[in-house]
């Protein structure tokens, strides 16, 4: 159990939260190069990229996306990169992902709490415990004369 719970834990650490946050078009410049990044075009379009890299009038995005390939009479799912080529006219607005550690921190802490507190109301006949929960008999009666 407490390899599950701390398995859960750092899982929970490592996958973090994240927000979108706008690039300001001002801050767009040949040579540019971005992680995690959503595309949005004049169209409506989303595109959602792994790696985007700026030009002076585009952008190149690059995703990895498996694909079912049969190999040998086999069937493999193999990761291929992908490339895709946008112009820079076309687009209405970029957002990059951003991790936010401390927020992931604070959740990790409340289902620690949770946890421990469905872990004490689960075994309330623990007994290293002082106090007779539901109002059982201690474990041990004095005699009587």
């Amino acid at each position: 159990m407490k390899r599950l719970s701390i398995s859960f834990i750092l899982a929970l650490g490592l996958a973090a939260c994240s927000t979108s946050v706008p690039v300001p078009p001002k801050e767009i410049h040949p040579g540019l190069d971005l992680e995690r990044v959503e595309v949005t075009t004049l169209d409506g379009y989303v595109y959602r990229f792994d790696r985007a890299v700026f030009s002076a009038d585009s952008l190149i995005g690059y995703r990895n996306v498996v694909e079912e390939r049969v190999l040998g009479g086999q069937v493999a799912y193999v990761e291929v990169p992908r490339k895709t080529g946008l112009a820079l006219a076309l687009v209405d607005h970029v957002d990059r992902e951003k991790r936010e550690f401390s927020q992931a921190a604070l959740y990790g802490l409340g289902v620690i709490a949770v946890g421990v507190l469905f872990a004490d109301i689960a075994n309330p006949d623990d007994p290293g415990r002082e106090s007779n929960p539901r109002g059982k008999p201690p474990l041990t009666s004095p005699d009587r004369p």
